[in-house]
Order: structure tokens, then C-alpha cells, then sequence
């Protein structure tokens, strides 16, 4: 199997976040203040990381490590006006990366090209004025890292195609009064997919090379599209509301060519960012990454089964060597379902009705949470992550610090806690905690500001903290 090492920028945490897409698991951290965007260079050698801060880092794609930062000065065309924040950055083949260049204080940015070897910085906006009346708004590279399209950030509908060198190839181009939000580039820069939405309508246009029409294709929203690395299919992730589908179009026309189940959590979908050369799917899912197989797209049928929200299973925990009787709660099943616990296959799956499937799980070596799935004859799918814990799975501990004589109280958040307080032991340091209750997503929810596309069952335990032991290890 091809395996691809993907980047995630998560500006949340400050760090980019490392994935195998062999295994679909987390391989390193790497510490990025403010990151906000991931490019792989063309010789594969440096992922280029925007940030929200005055700094662009540069990560060594075999130690994963950051290998250079560079403090970005910035650009003042007017008085009082610096754009000094490299929130966006696309690798080119000449090794000088396009740069989305934000101002700290509002959202309007200008379109820059950067030189990383004298830390130099080009303002392109004189370039196209027009086009840049307001700023810039969405752009993509195309694949072979030599083009890069650039839409208005207003309703002017403007669109602008350039070089590695900064020079505008074609543009400005107008499609009318309406906003840009997305575009996407094919390999070699003859095939440009842009949406756009006007009059509460949404529609993706095909522009040649030269920004001239192609194809159209009516939608109700778009979430995410990317062309396959041939150039001959554009995936689009679409539906404003269900069912959750990915479409492939022809990459030339917009002829419809299949569907494929999106991945769909707690009532998100996936917002697809880019392909591999086998047709998987990377794309930014509720609160974490989306896998999705588009090799062999169907027609799918309009009713989509779905898991209902946390707690989806019923219990959501168990002993490692499997055999706790389970239901699975959600809507639109099938007739029948082959069901994994992670990697496991449950053996023995049963479609109670169109709501409710009863399993059986099965064994499983490691403690922890693993996601559920349940495959359809119709080809759907529907996942519930982390939806039942082997065994408890500590995932933060708050506050994790006090005052030596203890009996504060502090919260234990995971997995697998079950619902009985006294059947629950927590030690700290050796010495037992009074552990008070065991609460679930909805009670905890609230606290934590976690609304109802939270997809994942976790509990917290309140317990007073016993008192620091006089014995100190050394």
C-alpha cells in the first residue's frame, strides 16, 4: 500500500500535526506557534508552515523536526497599514513560495512572493489592482507547484492566474458579481474549478488555462474539492444537508462520474484539502481528519444511515477480551451491516431495525477507545469515533497542580469510566483519591463548551486529591 506522510497545521494547539495515511495515525507533534497552513516543497525535502504570527518555519520532512524559522518584517504599502502575518503559503517549483500576507488586526490580505534564501518579500497587488481592490481571497497552486490561481476577496468575481516569478499568465478575469470561497488547480494548470455563489445560488464552474468556461455543475454548498493527481477527476465534498457525499466529476467537463459516502460526524462533513495517487482523500473532519477511499465512485442511494450522536453505543466500554452485549443507536440501517470495532470485525452483528444494531464486541489487545464502523450492501457507511473503550483511557487531567495538604478537587477526563463511582479507583502518586461520580458527555458538555457536533462519548470523574506523601522519589 502507498503510504503518504501527511501535515496538518493545527493553529489551535500550536503545533502541526504528523499522520501516516497507511495506518491514519498520529506519528509526531511538532511545535509551530500560530500554524496555519502546511505545503510540501517540490523536492519533498521541507514542508513550508504559515502562522497567524510574524514567522514562517520550515519542517525537515525526515527528522520531522523544524529546521529553520524566519522572521517575517512584512509589507506597508500605505501608512499605518503592515501586513506582517504569512497565515498561507504555496510551494512553487522555483523554490520562492506565494505568500498570503494578513494584517495582524483585520482579515484583509495581499498576495506576496517570498524568497526564503535573502528572506525578501514581493507585493504583487500592483500587479493586478483591480483584483486586488479588497485584498486577496482563495487561491490554489497547481500541481506540478509552477501556477497559482487567485480569486477578489469581494463580490467582483474577479480571478487571476500567475507564475512562479510573480507574473500575471491570464486575468483578471470576471464571472460576475458574486464571491469566490473556494478554488483548485488541476496538475498542469489547464483545468481551474472555482465555486461560485451568487444570489444565494452556488454553482462550480471548470475554467480552462486561460480562465475561459469548461463546465458548470449546480450544487447547494461545497465544503472542500481538490483534482485527483491525474488531472482526470475533480472530488468535490458537497451537500449543504444529507447525504453526506463526495462527487467525482470528469476533470475536463463536470460530467458526473460517481459518489462516494463522506465522512459524516455529529452532523459535519469533510472539507477534502488534497490525493494521493491512489484516489484517498485527506481532508479537515469534525475535530480531527478524514480518510475517504474515492477510487470507485457509485451511485449511492438518498437515504444515508447514520450513528446517532455521543454516546452512540450503549455500554461504550469493555473488558479487552471482548463479549460485552452491545447496541448501536443512529437511524436509516439496512437489512444487514458488517461492523468493526477499530480493526476488529465483529462476528455476529444484527440489524434490530431501521435504529438500532446489536452487537457483540469483539476482542482487542490494546486499551483504549477505537472508532466503530458499520459497512451497508447499499455502500454507505457511518463511523463513530472513539465510540467504546477497552478498558479507561485518561486523556487530560485538570488542574494538574495544587497544594500539598490536597482535598481540592480535580477533574479526570477520558474514556471508559462507566457510570458506577464506586467501582471506579483512582490513585495519585500511590495514595487513593475519594473519587465523587462519573459524568457523561452531557453533563460535562455544557461545562466545557462543547455543543452538539461534540462526536466523541468521553466522561469526567471529579475526585479529591489526596494529600502529597512525605516520600519523595529521588
Amino acid at each position: 500500500m502507498l503510504s503518504v506522510t501527511i501535515f496538518v497545521a493545527n493553529r489551535a494547539m500550536n503545533r502541526v500535526e504528523v499522520f501516516s495515511s497507511t495506518t491514519a495515525v498520529r506519528v509526531a507533534q511538532v511545535s509551530v506557534p500560530g500554524a496555519s497552513s502546511a505545503d510540501l516543497s517540490t523536492d519533498g525535502t521541507t514542508v513550508w508552515i504559515g502562522t497567524v504570527t510574524e514567522q514562517v518555519a520550515a519542517i525537515d520532512t525526515t527528522s520531522l523536526q523544524v529546521k529553520a524559522r524566519y522572521e517575517i518584517a512584512g509589507l506597508q504599502p500605505l501608512p499605518n497599514t503592515l501586513f506582517d502575518r504569512p497565515e498561507e503559503l504555496l510551494a512553487l517549483s522555483n523554490g520562492n513560495p506565494m505568500m498570503r500576507l494578513r494584517q495582524s488586526q483585520t482579515g484583509e490580505s495581499l498576495l506576496a512572493l517570498w524568497d526564503p534564501t535573502s528572506n525578501t518579500l514581493t507585493n504583487l497587488t500592483s500587479t493586478e489592482p483591480q483584483l486586488f481592490q479588497n485584498g486577496l481571497g482563495a487561491m490554489a497552486r497547481t500541481g506540478d507547484q509552477t501556477k497559482v490561481l487567485v480569486a477578489a476577496s469581494d463580490a467582483s468575481g474577479q480571478l487571476a492566474v500567475y507564475d512562479g516569478n510573480g507574473s500575471a499568465l491570464a486575468g483578471p478575469h470576471g464571472l460576475g458579481i458574486g464571491t469566490i470561497p473556494l478554488v483548485a488547480a488541476n496538475p498542469n494548470g489547464t483545468r481551474f474549478a472555482v465555486v461560485f455563489v451568487a444570489n444565494g445560488s452556488t454553482q462550480l464552474l471548470l475554467l480552462d488555462g486561460s480562465l475561459n468556461p469548461a463546465g458548470s455543475y449546480t450544487t447547494s454548498a461545497v465544503n472542500g474539492m481538490v483534482f485527483s493527481r491525474d488531472g482526470q477527476s475533480l472530488y468535490v465534498s458537497e451537500n449543504g444537508g444529507a447525504p453526506p457525499v463526495i462527487t467525482a466529476l470528469d476533470g475536463h467537463s463536470l460530467n458526473i462520474i460517481g459518489q462516494v459516502p463522506d465522512l459524516w460526524l455529529a452532523g459535519k462533513r469533510s472539507e477534502i484539502e488534497d490525493v494521493d495517487s491512489t484516489n484517498l482523500l485527506f481532508g479537515i473532519a469534525n475535530r480531527g481528519l478524514s480518510f475517504v477511499d474515492a477510487a470507485t465512485p457509485i451511485s449511492l442511494s438518498a437515504a444515508a444511515p447514520v450513528f446517532a450522536a455521543a454516546p452512540t453505543a450503549q455500554p461504550s466500554e469493555g473488558l479487552n477480551a471482548g463479549g460485552t452485549p452491545t447496541v448501536l443507536a443512529g437511524q436509516n440501517f439496512g437489512a444487514s451491516a458488517q461492523v468493526l470495532f477499530g480493526i476488529q470485525s465483529v462476528a455476529n452483528a444484527t440489524v434490530a431495525g431501521e435504529t438500532q444494531i446489536n452487537v457483540t464486541s469483539p476482542p482487542n489487545a490494546s486499551s483504549g477507545a477505537v472508532n466503530i464502523a458499520a459497512y451497508f450492501p447499499s455502500s454507505w457507511l457511518a463511523i463513530a469515533p472513539d465510540a467504546f473503550s477497552y478498558g479507561p483511557q485518561v486523556l487530560q487531567i485538570l488542574p494538574n497542580a495544587g497544594a500539598p495538604a490536597g482535598a481540592d478537587t480535580i477533574q479526570i477526563y477520558g474514556y471508559g469510566f462507566g457510570s458506577d463511582p464506586t467501582k471506579l479507583t483512582v490513585k495519585i502518586a500511590g495514595a487513593t483519591a475519594a473519587v465523587q461520580q462519573v459524568q457523561n458527555l452531557a453533563a460535562i458538555g455544557p461545562s466545557l463548551g462543547l455543543d452538539s457536533t461534540y462526536p466523541f462519548p468521553s466522561n469526567a470523574s471529579p475526585c479529591k486529591r489526596p494529600p502529597e506523601r512525605l516520600a519523595k522519589p529521588t
